[in-house]
């Protein structure tokens, strides 16, 4: 269970969740009609790609800078804010340049993806090191942001002179893309902020998953303690029987030992006994057989 002080914050951070949550939404399916109007043959015209497209960066670039200062409490949401300049300069030089060419709008078309995508690729950076979930989104629609531009740089103005449909083509496959990126990201956060409320109520399913396997790990620990304890216990009365055992020898060996001396004992008094029987039974000359002796 988390304390007051705990739960205030996660309350905190799922609040702020949930009120940024719709902006990329917004911005997910404002790329998403982008790439249905500029793949329509009708407003397939220069006039009417530069309109749809200045207006849509105009747009963005409001949300863009939206979302940044409903995250000004985070680091790197300048950035956000930079994204959201970018979107609106871009966007009034598109409405507003005088007699727009399409190799003109190619190249600004270019220009906009590669400093869109740069900007977003180090916000996510920035992101990143403050664990904010959405750095990793942000990562992705750089790098589509990018790589788009990249794409454009590469294939060159040559044929798009000849064809503006190859431009609207190119820019409604890359609204599409990034703008499902956006709505995901967007659902995902959603979804974060969600589990967050549950799990203050204690219904989150991820919650009760983690007590699960928090239980579940719990418990193979008692098991592998008990049974290394059970092991423990096996070779502490396997040294005990060794130690029996190798006491049992050593007092048995002990007594074999004093017995043999005891016996080496009893043999050497016996000879010693057997001895001084021999040397008492032997003769010892009278006195007159001594006397004999002298005057012989």
């Amino acid at each position: 269970m988390v304390n007051n002080s705990s739960a205030k914050v996660v309350s905190s951070v799922s609040a702020a969740l949930r009120a940024v949550w719709w902006i990329p939404l917004l911005r997910g399916l404002g790329l998403i009609v982008l790439g249905i109007l500029v793949m329509v043959r009708p407003l397939n015209t220069l006039t009417a790609l530069t309109v749809i497209f200045g207006l849509f960066l105009f747009v963005d670039g409001l949300m863009v800078a939206a979302q940044g200062w409903a995250n000004r409490a985070q680091p790197g949401w300048k950035l956000w804010l930079a994204q959201g300049a970018v979107d609106v300069a871009f966007g009034i030089i598109v409405l507003l340049w005088p007699g727009l060419t399409v190799v003109v709008f190619f190249y600004l078309l270019v220009v906009w993806t590669i400093a869109i995508g740069a900007l977003a690729i180090i916000g996510s950076a920035a992101l990143a090191r403050n664990k904010d979930l959405a750095g990793p989104w942000m990562l992705v629609f750089g790098l589509i942001t990018a790589l788009f531009g990249v794409m454009l740089l590469l294939r060159g103005e040559a044929d798009l002179t000849r064809a503006l449909s190859v431009v609207g083509l190119l820019l409604g496959v890359y609204a599409f893309i990034a703008g499902s990126v956006q709505i995901v990201a967007a659902f995902s956060v959603r979804a974060v902020a969600r589990d967050i409320d549950l799990a203050l109520k204690g219904q989150s399913p991820v919650l009760d998953a983690i007590v699960e396997r928090q239980e579940t790990w719990a418990a193979e620990q008692a098991q592998r303690e008990a049974e290394r304890e059970a092991e423990k216990a096996q070779r502490e009365r396997e040294r005990e029987i060794e130690k029996a055992q190798r006491e049992r020898e050593r007092a048995a060996e002990k007594a074999a030992e004093k017995a043999r001396r005891e016996a080496e004992k009893e043999v050497e008094k016996a000879v010693e006994r057997a001895q001084k029987e021999a040397e008492s039974a032997q003769p010892t000359p009278s006195a007159d057989s001594q006397d004999a002796g002298n005057n012989a």
